[in-house]
């Protein structure tokens, strides 16, 4: 950078005069960063936004699959009233059905147990030291090679513990003695422990066994009556007596299980979601308030038509009719669920409940993604997010599976083999999978999608945000960081044309004052001489 030298000779003040100039220079900078801070403003608020989508999409996914909102709860109530040990618990999956069922438990399901003879100490050798321990549960047999490794009690217990037999070793202190117990892993009768070994008591023959074994538990199966059915089951936890539902016996007892749609769950997960989808609209209001009397925009967002888009796609959704649905209940005001003025929702508590109450699977599928169809030979299986709700006519012409949409005209073939089909690319029934029994010729009826309105919210969020998709909110963001980076890139060349030219006014001033010095210089020489010869020339005179 060259150096200024302040008006030495000039007296000019060559500084200020060049920060002045530069001032002026640097006008455009300044007008691109505040371009730039509305750029970055706006991709802040984007990303906010992400956001707020973010946490509706979490509440909706609560909501958006039959596994989701069909909740059972389920009770147990002990015939005994005064017991305070715990008989069972009862898990309900959505498969589960609403019902009541007496159980009585004989006996739970139990491990075999062997318990060694006492031994003076963990850590002695065993008998002889060496030989094996055959270990036989059910039909699988392990032998354990006893040598110097681990010819101890203690050795012995961690061998069988890292052997996968099926068993787990420890070791008991009855007082006077050390003995080791043999567990069974499992339960049931099916799991029986067979205990034999080599190992030699000390200076004895061959065929005398170290170990002696006493059973002190029997390997036996749960012994349980479901409505006067009796049923023996090999575990404790138990999946296949009622459909959906994972029992875990505990103790012997009886009572009753009740199993009951958990509508307070999913009035807690409706409310969560109505929250969430408002607080959307409050971001989105947020960013188009104008106050006409101070003249302000809301947001950095204000009057942004991809905003505007997203909204109208929002309210659309959720105000109106489930596409493919027929019912009772079609659209949310039905189980009340309204939309404000404002576009907010809200909820009357009373309506819903009475719509749960009185068919919680109609309320479930104006949120949830369902199908059905109108042939036996045909079975809903599931659909893509590219499948558009509605009903669609099934056929097989010349071994071909075909489907068109209700109302239509052209056929469109479908992929798959065997049984399993599924509705081909840029068609309404793009991804929709069916299960045909019988694929000759003929027409099969009609299978009818549903997108409940979560689904939807699921779908539609997806595309906003999940940048594998590129969607609007996507393109915005993109737009502007390249704008950002554009601009960026015009401050960085005009910042170094600026310094550039500061670096050429300074050097320029600094020639400017050695000149006027080299001047100033030459003219006091002048001077000094026409003095000289003006003494000269006097003297002369005289």
């Amino acid at each position: 950078m060259a150096l200024s030298v302040d008006g030495l000779a000039s007296g000019l003040d060559t500084t200020n005069i060049i920060s002045k100039l530069i001032e002026l220079e640097r006008k455009p900078v300044t007008l691109l960063e505040n371009k730039k801070s509305i750029l970055d403003n706006r991709f802040s608020a984007w990303q906010e936004f992400n956001g707020k989508l973010s946490v509706l999409e979490t509440a909706v996914n609560t909501i958006n699959k039959k596994s989701e909102f069909i909740g059972i709860s389920s009770s147990f109530v002990n015939n005994n009233p005064l017991s305070t040990q715990s008989v069972l618990t009862a898990a309900a999956s959505s498969t589960a059905s609403s019902g009541t069922y007496t159980i009585k438990i004989s006996s739970i399901a139990k491990a075999e147990k062997e318990v060694s003879q006492g031994f003076s100490s963990i850590s002695s050798v065993l008998g002889a030291g060496f030989g094996t321990l055959s270990i036989t549960v059910g039909s699988k047999t392990t032998n354990i090679n006893v040598d110097s490794n681990n010819n101890t009690l203690d050795g012995l217990k961690t061998s069988i513990n890292n052997s996968d037999a099926g068993v787990i070793a420890s070791i008991i202190n009855d007082g006077s003695s050390y003995r080791l117990s043999i567990t069974g892993v499992n339960t049931g009768s099916d799991n029986k422990i067979s205990l034999q070994d080599n190992i030699q008591k000390s200076g004895l023959g061959a065929n005398i066994s170290l170990f002696s074994w006493s059973e002190t538990q029997s390997a036996s199966n749960a012994s349980i009556e479901l409505d006067g059915i009796s049923i023996s089951k090999n575990s404790n936890t138990v999946t296949d007596v009622i459909d959906g539902v994972t029992l875990n016996l505990q103790s012997a007892g009886s009572g009753t299980i009740t199993f009951a749609s958990d509508s307070a769950k999913v009035k807690q997960d409706i409310s969560n979601f109505v929250n969430a989808y408002n607080e959307v609209l409050n971001f989105i209001k947020e960013q188009f308030t104008y106050d006409t009397n101070k003249k302000k925009t809301g947001g950095p967002l204000f009057g942004n038509n991809t905003l505007m888009s997203v909204q109208q796609k929002l309210r659309g959704i959720v105000s109106n009719t489930v596409p493919g649905l027929s019912g009772k209940f079609t659209y949310f005001s039905q189980i009340g669920i309204r939309t404000g003025e404002d576009g907010k929702l809200s909820i009357n508590d009373s309506e819903l409940s009475d719509a749960l109450r009185d068919d919680y699977t109609g309320v479930s599928k104006l949120f949830i993604e369902s199908g059905s169809s109108t042939d036996a030979n045909v079975t809903y299986v599931t659909n893509s997010e590219d499948t558009k709700g509605g009903t669609y006519e099934i056929r097989v012409s010349g071994g071909v599976v075909q489907l068109r949409k209700s109302g239509t005209t052209e056929w469109h073939n479908a992929t798959g083999s065997g049984n399993y089909w599924t509705g081909g690319s840029g068609s309404d029934e793009e991804g929709l999978r069916i299960r045909l029994n019988n694929v000759s010729d003929g027409t099969f009826g009609t299978v009818t999608v549903s997108l409940g309105i979560a689904e939807q919210l699921t779908t539609e969020i997806k595309f906003l945000t999940d940048k594998s998709y590129k969607g609007l909110i996507f393109a915005e963001e993109e737009g502007i960081q390249k704008s950002n980076k554009d601009v960026q890139d015009q401050i960085d060349d005009l910042n170094l044309r600026i310094s550039q030219k500061e670096d050429s006014l300074k050097r320029r001033f600094t020639l400017l004052e050695v000149m006027l010095s080299k001047l100033q210089n030459q003219g006091n020489y002048l001077n000094q001489q026409l003095s000289n010869l003006n003494n000269v020339s006097t003297a002369r005179k005289k």
